[in-house]
């Protein structure tokens, strides 16, 4: 189905539910919120830049190209150029709650309008529930269009798209790696948590984030520096 080694796969499904608890502390003394008395509204942003930020040097490791999407905060997908693959990661509630809008322009059925060769495929009659979708489009070639423009700087469609959805506010955290077809069904599904080593730190209270609009740019392939610092916080 996805066309990744199982050490890759490991690689982002341990990044998707691990804790950064080194990280969340060297924010909390920028904020001057230590002793944790005080607000921490930057959080689910800290978690969700800790998560994407992760993938780079997974995707320098597997020979993946990182792209940067701006969708009214900023995203970072995977693609895989030797099979013309995009992941995406989320958290499977947000997935849920987006899918439940009914918006046809959330980038994720955007994007899975690529995935014609997934048409033939019975859905998952368990999964039609939770990602109820009103499969009809009006204006299906506008809305492929709109999601070329996501991804503006590949030079072809992608072959495929496969979503990557976590749970970690579960005593067990879950991973897995959804498909679905171009009418938003779920047509394959494959649970990956049996890769999460038993000695990790989950995160169990971080938020999803909802997401509107509009760019993307392909990351420079760099892996970031070991050692994590804050220089200074701008006042606002």
């Amino acid at each position: 189905m996805i066309d990744l080694p199982e050490k890759a796969i490991k690689a982002i499904t341990e990044n998707l539910v691990l804790q950064d608890t080194d990280g969340q502390k060297l924010v909390l003394q920028a904020i001057r919120n230590e002793e944790r008395k005080g607000t921490f509204n930057s959080k689910a942003w800290v978690d969700l830049d800790n998560r994407y930020n992760g993938l780079l040097p997974i995707a320098a490791d597997y020979n993946l190209i990182p792209i940067l999407i701006k969708r009214g905060c900023q995203i970072i997908i995977l693609y895989n150029p030797s099979s013309n693959q995009i992941y995406l990661f989320l958290k499977r509630k947000t997935l849920r709650a987006q899918f439940k809008k009914g918006k046809a322009t959330y980038y994720v059925k955007l994007l899975n309008l690529f995935n014609e060769e997934f048409d033939s495929l019975m859905p998952l009659e368990e999964q039609l529930n939770l990602f109820s979708e009103d499969a009809s489009f009006e204006n299906y070639e506008d809305l492929r269009e709109l999601g070329r423009k996501v991804l503006r700087n590949l030079q072809k469609d992608p072959s495929s798209v496969f979503v990557f959805t976590y749970d970690n506010q579960r005593l067990l955290p879950q991973v897995e790696v959804i498909a679905f077809n171009t009418k938003q069904e779920v047509v394959r599904r494959k649970d990956y948590s049996y890769l999460l080593d038993s000695n990790y730190e989950v995160d169990v209270r971080s938020d999803g984030i909802d997401s509107g609009t509009k760019e993307s740019v392909i990351l420079p392939m760099k892996k970031p520096q070991e050692k994590k610092q804050i220089v200074r916080l701008k006042s606002i």
